[in-house]
């Protein structure tokens, strides 16, 4: 979707994941201050420039259209299909906006919250229909429902927390209260994820916006991201007592785990292994965060998380989390 918020005037709907998550895929808030900031001040800059090269965003900005008439389509043979004829223009359409939505055109009060959005499409609707859209129930409502597209060739199309985030502010901005994401994905097939506006999470988003313009307006700074340390881990340092408890070479074992990211198709067995060696490695020594001075952390942690379908189950799964990344010492 082409750009049509104004920048140092409106929060964007791209923008908002790093307001609450403080960095998204593609850029941190640092970035998004520094642009909004630069805007206000006239001070010309090179971010955009550089991330419409971003294959990434070329790639979902050509494929945008098609991927949502491909979903258009089967939306329309799934209607006819399970309602017996295809409703007609006036009772069911759609849009690619021109303009960008604000939130105040809905609610006066949100005036002060600085916030536009581009929206990808919307459907307009008389009647609510339920269908199964390449086998994923779906509902569209009465009134306007948001049509947000995404490709994704790297996660599956799985959602992504930035992908909730920028449909609620869209939410917030067009006064609606119905969304769905699209996903063109890997497989080559698409990914449908409904959504409802959320109150708490629309609070939050409205917050972020308010603290973020005084922070404009006051000329502050966001503090450094820095990534806590959960004190309960069990951590150490490869010193001669870890290195008389195993034969093992932790240093050529991150290297080879590293090298193995990158090519992470060519490697994939390679890596499998190698991570499945250091987690058993680790949990031999009972040991969760492994830090070899000068060169690398190594992080091996399984954790209890709320088991998921499409919400909330109220039970408990594991989730392991491993990580190797290079470290130097200041």
């Amino acid at each position: 979707m082409p750009k049509l918020t104004i920048d140092g005037k409106q929060i964007g709907s791209s923008d908002i994941a790093c307001l609450v998550l403080q960095k998204d895929s593609f850029q941190t808030r640092d970035q998004i201050y520094e642009r909004h900031f630069n805007a206000r001040h006239k001070v010309s800059t090179m971010r955009d420039h550089q991330l419409k090269k971003l294959w990434a965003i070329q790639r979902g900005n050509e494929l945008e259209l098609p991927t949502f008439k491909l979903f258009w389509n089967n939306l329309l043979m799934e209607i006819e299909s399970t309602y017996g004829e295809l409703p007609d223009l006036a009772d069911l359409s759609w849009i690619q906006p021109d303009f960008a939505y604000v939130p105040e055109y809905y609610n006066k009060n949100h005036k002060a919250l600085g916030m536009g959005s581009s929206i990808d499409f919307i459907i307009k609707s008389s009647k609510e229909y339920e269908v199964q859209v390449r086998g994923q129930p779906i509902k569209i409502f009465p009134g306007k429902n948001i049509i947000e597209i995404k490709t994704d060739f790297y996660k599956g199309g799985k959602l992504k927390p930035e992908w909730s985030l920028q449909v609620q502010h869209q939410m917030i901005c067009a006064g609606v209260k119905h969304g769905i994401v699209v996903c063109f994905a890997s497989d080559g097939d698409l990914h449908l994820y409904p959504m409802e506006i959320n109150e708490k999470i629309c609070k939050v988003i409205m917050k972020k916006c308010k603290e973020f313009w005084k922070m404009i307006e006051d000329g502050k700074r966001y503090p450094p991201i820095s990534e806590s340390q959960d004190t309960s881990l069990r951590t150490k340092t490869l010193d001669e007592t870890i290195l008389k408890k195993t034969n093992q070479d932790m240093v050529q074992m991150s290297e080879d785990y590293l090298v193995a990211s990158v090519e992470e198709r060519k490697w994939k067995k390679t890596k499998d292994g190698i991570k499945q060696d250091i987690v058993e490695l680790l949990d031999n020594l009972e040991i969760d965060v492994l830090t070899i001075p000068d060169q690398y952390q190594i992080k091996s942690v399984t954790t209890e998380v709320p088991k998921k379908k499409m919400v909330e189950t109220g039970q408990m799964t594991e989730r392991h989390s491993f990580t190797i990344k290079e470290i130097k010492d200041e």
